[in-house]
């Protein structure tokens, strides 16, 4: 689960609270021949940079926690109720075994690779990272998060090769869901980058090199709801795109510039007029 990157380094910092500064730098053992020293910490811009990046990190990694809790919570919710018809075959169905399975593994997984890579940044540089990285952190979350309100009890766990439907189902198509097809999806996304621009670990280049998963996920949704739905579905399609949002003018979405293949059908359409020369 993406959201669980920020939550790893969340823990992995608490795991080394116990960490001093020793010649201006966070160490877990004191080189040898040297002693715990206490090191005075710069004024001006590079104090405020100090201190802001490590709270946005803290922030993102309680964000990653709520968001974590609400999901973990409302497919607990989708698992219990009754009614559900599983798309994709056998060996696709996600039961609370195997689902706290995949949590605790990816739990581990991130922490075990939560390593800083090898960039070094300038302080001007950083604080244009914790500030770009933090705002799509945020806002990727947030968006995920507001999804899964629009979806309300038809939210449920999906993956790759399949899909589980209620028997009630119903198309949503409000809220983010009447601007983009996957807002949960593309918060994921945004989420995941803004996760590697601001913590800059293995564990956040790791999820970025997995979005692709996301899309072919999507794609599957896509296929799934389309045999669900049919022509309502396929109304839906048409007016909303499935990633970027259309320009909207006063309230309206813009229509597609037409191809040459519409303007030709259009020009068809269009009524002859027949003209008589003149002798």
């Amino acid at each position: 689960m993406i959201f669980s990157s920020p939550l790893a380094g969340f823990l992995h910092r608490v795991w080394q609270r116990s960490s001093v500064v020793v010649v201006g730098r966070a160490t877990d053992v004191p080189p040898p021949g040297l002693s715990w020293v206490t090191v005075a910490r710069p004024v001006g811009a590079r104090s405020s940079l100090e201190a802001i990046e490590p709270a946005l990190r803290r922030l993102g990694g309680m964000a990653g926690l709520v968001t974590l809790g609400a999901a973990l919570a409302g497919i607990g919710h989708g698992l219990r109720r009754a009614g559900v018809r599983q798309t994709g075959g056998p060996g696709v169905a996600i039961g609370p075994l195997s689902l706290t399975a995949m949590t605790a593994g990816s739990l581990a997984a991130s922490a075990i690779l939560w390593h800083g890579l090898p960039i070094a940044l300038g302080p001007g540089a950083r604080a244009l990272a914790a500030g770009a990285g933090g705002t799509a952190l945020f806002s990727g979350l947030g968006l995920y998060l507001s999804g899964m309100a629009a979806l309300g009890p038809a939210y449920n766990v999906s993956s790759t090769f399949g899909a589980r439907l209620y028997q009630d189902q119903r198309l949503v198509t409000s809220g983010p869901y009447a601007i983009v097809r996957h807002p949960m999806y593309a918060g994921l996304m945004i989420a995941a980058v803004g996760a590697l621009v601001l913590y800059r670990t293995w564990t956040t280049l790791a999820y970025v090199a997995g979005l692709p998963v996301l899309i072919a996920r999507a794609r599957r949704e896509d296929e799934v709801l389309a045999d669900r739905f049919g022509a309502e579905w396929e109304a839906y399609r048409d007016r909303v795109p499935a990633w970027i949002p259309r320009p909207r003018l006063s309230g309206v979405a813009l229509e597609a510039a037409p191809t040459a293949a519409t303007e030709g059908a259009r020009r068809v359409a269009r009524p002859q007029r027949l003209f008589r020369l003149r002798s």
